[in-house]
């Protein structure tokens, strides 16, 4: 009787660090999904279209960084910002950026970014 208990109990715990150690690696996988070098191309500020040419003539751009390390940088027209993102699900992440938790979705090959009233909408470069 004792040696099923413990036969039992050790089968339990092996189920349980099985599970604890899956619950990552589906949290990387999803996060392969956001990882890479993204380039803006489309920027809107309160609704309004930012020309990107203008800004691309003049050397600037919006690029983002998302790394494996779960740490990014954001290049906002040559100042960097950095910080940390999480993977909420297969589509959306959150990035903190001066403090401020802001939603990254990724649809269609795309990943949006909004925050007050700006959108930043970017491809993989």
């Amino acid at each position: 009787m004792l040696k099923r208990s413990l036969a039992t109990l050790s089968a339990l715990i092996l189920a349980l660090t099985l599970v604890g150690c899956g619950s990552g690696s589906k949290s990387n996988d999803l996060a392969d999904n956001f990882i890479g070098e993204w380039k803006a191309i489309t920027v809107e500020t309160n609704g309004e279209a930012v020309d990107l040419s203008v800004l691309e003539a003049l050397g600037m751009s919006f690029k983002l960084t998302l790394d494996a390390k779960m740490t990014y940088k954001f290049d906002v027209l040559d100042e960097v910002k950095e910080g940390t993102w999480t993977v909420k699900n297969a589509t959306t992440g959150t990035i903190t950026i001066d403090g401020e938790k802001v939603d990254l979705v990724l649809a269609n090959g795309q990943l949006t970014l909004r925050t007050g009233g700006n959108k930043i909408v970017f491809e993989r470069s």
